[in-house]
């Protein structure tokens, strides 16, 4: 069947569902817009699973489509990881625009060869964002995705059997504002705090600037253990990551640096901030999760293709 319309990504997430549309689909210069992505994130609710409180998201959705894409025809090409607003989200859509236009993507869509226990556990936010790292890096990368969680991934090339690149899993961990909701949760006298780029942060300078170490109160030591727990965790994993793969694919197979460490590269809603905070070399690729998408989206497109 082909899938016909301007190609729309959307990363379901646990805190936010995120649009994006190329700029080469839309075939007209955007003004204002230096990315080749033009992307909007939609807030979910803190209480998961109450539709009724996060129902306005398909009509804000579309009122944010309709004008950029001059009312044209759109598909929707769906990463989730989250049901209790996929589900609701996709009935919304194809009540509203009909039947085929939602196109879920699932693990057996991601050109990788996934060497997990369980490969159709791994997270499809995961396995597209690793695919679209090979893109920029075919030598293979670490790739971290900053979100409500924060996940660390390995991905090589495929060596000298050919195929597809080899997703090797990773790690994951609460990412910054689960940390310091945790703490404030499971603490009687510890404060709950904002992460220094969120807008209920308090107001500083000083917060744009590296934490210095040690933290002289309260809040400030929260940050530096939260941001600490997760760049120390990049850090250590990445030349974890790179004997690995050194050791597995040979380091000319791969693409490890000077140092012995294979590129890192950083993503999602925290990535400026983690970035901030790391130490080795690294690159901060925003969108990898819409571009992975996009980018199976203009495969299976062009495979469903009727020919001329």
């Amino acid at each position: 069947m082909t899938v016909r319309g301007i190609p729309v990504a959307l990363d379901i997430g646990n805190s936010a569902v995120k649009a994006c549309v190329s700029k080469q689909s839309l075939g007209r210069k955007i003004e204002r817009e230096t990315s080749d992505w033009i992307t909007k994130s939609f807030a979910i609710g803190p209480q998961h699973g109450d539709w009724g409180r996060d129902a306005s998201i398909v009509t804000d959705l579309l009122g944010w489509l309709r004008p950029l894409c001059n009312d044209r025809e759109v598909a929707f090409w769906v990463s989730t990881v989250n049901r209790s607003i996929s589900e609701p989200v996709r009935v919304e859509l194809e009540q509203q625009l009909g039947k085929g236009v939602w196109n879920e993507l699932t693990y057996q869509d991601v050109p990788l060869h996934i060497d997990v226990q369980f490969p159709k556990r791994v997270g499809i936010d995961r396995l597209l964002s690793a695919h679209a790292a090979t893109r920029h890096l075919p030598r293979g990368a670490v790739v971290v995705d900053s979100g409500s969680a924060v996940t660390i991934d390995l991905v090589t090339p495929a060596g000298e059997l050919g195929g597809d690149p080899i997703f090797h899993g990773g790690a994951i961990m609460p990412g910054v504002r689960m940390q310091h909701a945790a703490l404030a949760g499971g603490t009687e006298n510890l404060p709950r705090t904002a992460p220094p780029n969120d807008s209920t942060a308090v107001s500083s300078d000083s917060m744009q600037q590296p934490f210095s170490a040690p933290a002289r109160e309260t809040e400030a030591a929260i940050r530096l253990g939260v941001l600490s727990a997760i760049s120390g965790a990049i850090e250590r994993l990445a030349g974890d990551y790179s004997a690995f793969a050194a050791n597995r694919m040979g380091s000319h197979e791969i693409g490890v640096s000077g140092g012995g460490k294979i590129a890192v590269v950083i993503s999602g809603g925290d990535a400026e901030l983690i970035s901030r905070d790391l130490r080795i070399s690294h690159i901060v690729k925003h969108n990898l999760v819409c571009q992975g998408i996009l980018d199976l989206a203009g495969r299976k497109s062009l495979d469903s293709a009727s020919p001329l």
